[in-house]
């Protein structure tokens, strides 16, 4: 029975990847960005299609430039109009998850676990008949803990179809 149901879960996740040819709304995400989690951070999120307008999956990254931050969570964007957007597809990314500061001597912040989440308008930027996508997202991120956070993002990257 186990194995029956880990079979149906590959079929069903390969069925909804596939779903999701390059079209901007699937696949591998790289980016490096400034402001928010101490300065700068990169980040890699899987997406899978959900609808021609929403994708999600998870999100891992890691903030530099202060104590040191990594952050792992759930990712996402919604597009707004991609049929008629075929080049350039604006979207609003979010993100939420938590969020671990490591410990520093020369810096306020310690040893600290929260949570975080993130939103920004952005846009994709498609390349026809490529696998490959840049894009660019502004907005804010924000972290709640002992010592909140409110900054600015903005990232810069790639996003490479998965199939």
């Amino acid at each position: 029975m186990k194995k029956c149901f880990a079979i149906a879960s590959v079929v069903l996740a390969t069925a909804v990847a596939a779903s999701a040819a390059p079209t901007g709304l699937s696949g591998v995400t790289l980016g490096p960005g400034i402001g928010g989690f101490e300065d700068g951070y990169i980040q890699a999120e899987f997406d899978f299609r959900l609808s021609p307008y929403v994708c999600l999956g998870p999100e891992i990254g890691y903030g530099f430039g202060g104590p040191g931050v990594f952050f792992a969570g759930a990712a996402g964007r919604l597009y707004f109009i991609p049929q008629m957007n075929v080049i350039p597809q604006p979207h609003l990314a979010f993100a939420g998850g938590i969020a671990h500061f490591f410990e520093e001597e020369h810096f306020e912040r310690s040893d600290e676990t929260g949570v975080y989440f993130t939103f920004a308008p952005g846009c994709d930027f498609e390349i026809p008949g490529s696998p490959v996508a840049p894009y660019a997202d502004i907005g804010g991120m924000f972290f709640i803990g002992d010592h909140s956070d409110a900054d600015f993002r903005l990232e810069v990257g790639i996003r490479f179809a998965a199939w």
